[in-house]
């Protein structure tokens, strides 16, 4: 990564794993002497007619420069390259979906999610017996989410926690790791939550009480892939643009759950889930899927 970085620079450590140097003049000599073959060029603070000069020395050393564009929040590996009187440009289509990718999208969501339920009808017995057995209280938990457009519904959920959990929530809100100074009040997240029951903690750790999201999906509250569903309380802090987050069904999965799950920052989650949605295709979908299987199977702590 190419940028003025000074040794005494506090910012240095938010590059840690990754190879730095102090000064631009330093790029040619050190991509000969190390045989460097790719170089990001990403944000630097340097002049700008200093990097272009830079880059411009680089090419002719037979090296491979790809340049971070300002504006990467918003661009796509959909968005159109083309330019107008020699300048390039990054053309954004319009975020919209054709009814044409909703209406496929909502056929997958179906198959897959009946096929699902089927398939994993025996786990389902075995998972309720195990949970009722455990503690009391219903198999189910259900829970109010805000989904697609801003219609709330009701989730499904394996119960993981003791009956009155809900009404325990101000009791233990302190426990919270975003309780903290330097946490994020927008989330509640407390490690070794003592209101998590023995059989809860093992679906948990594995996922495996997000599974009756699947009667979610066939339903059409959600959808396979999508944004995270939020608790109301949560939803409240999304404002503006990033409300187009939800102009797809919430997801059992998404780029929220393959990115790091509850580790990821909430502004950071809203950004991910509007990216998603804003740049959706069928093929993203599949990955998605794909990645979260072995996420899940190698289990997370609670």
């Amino acid at each position: 990564m190419i940028d003025d970085v000074v040794k005494e620079d506090p910012a240095k450590e938010d590059l840690a794993g990754f190879p730095y140097f102090s000064s631009l003049a330093m790029a040619p000599f050190l991509c000969r002497a190390l045989s460097v073959e790719r170089i990001i060029v990403a944000f630097p603070c340097a002049e700008r007619q200093r990097v272009v000069s830079l880059i411009r020395e680089l090419r002719e050393l037979d090296v491979q420069i790809d340049v971070v564009p300002f504006f990467f929040d918003v661009l796509s590996p959909s968005m159109d390259v083309h330019s107008i009187e020699g300048l390039p440009l990054l053309g954004l289509r319009p975020a919209r979906l054709p009814k044409s990718s909703i209406l496929f999208k909502r056929a997958m969501d179906l198959t897959l999610s009946a096929l699902g339920l089927l398939v994993l009808a025996p786990l389902f017995g075995l998972i309720a017996v195990a949970i009722k057995l455990d503690s009391k209280g219903p198999v189910f938990f259900r829970q109010v989410r805000m989904g697609h457009n801003g219609k709330t519904f009701r989730i499904f959920k394996f119960r993981t926690m003791q009956a009155d959990a809900d009404a325990m929530k101000s009791d233990v809100r302190h426990l919270s790791k975003h309780a903290q100074g330097s946490g994020d009040p927008r989330m509640f997240k407390i490690p070794d939550d003592p209101r998590i029951t023995r059989v809860g903690g093992f679906l948990r750790r594995y996922s495996l009480d997000e599974l009756p999201q699947l009667l979610d999906v066939f339903m059409g509250d959600m959808s396979l892939v999508g944004p995270r569903p939020l608790i109301l309380e949560e939803d409240n802090f999304v404002n503006d643009w990033a409300r187009h987050r939800l102009d797809l069904k919430p997801g059992v999965t998404g780029p929220w759950q393959v990115l790091g799950r509850d580790e990821i920052p909430f502004g950071e989650m809203v950004e991910l889930d509007y990216s998603y949605v804003t740049n959706w295709s069928i093929s993203g979908d599949l990955k998605l899927i794909l990645r979260t299987v072995p996420i899940v199977s190698r289990g997370a702590a609670v």
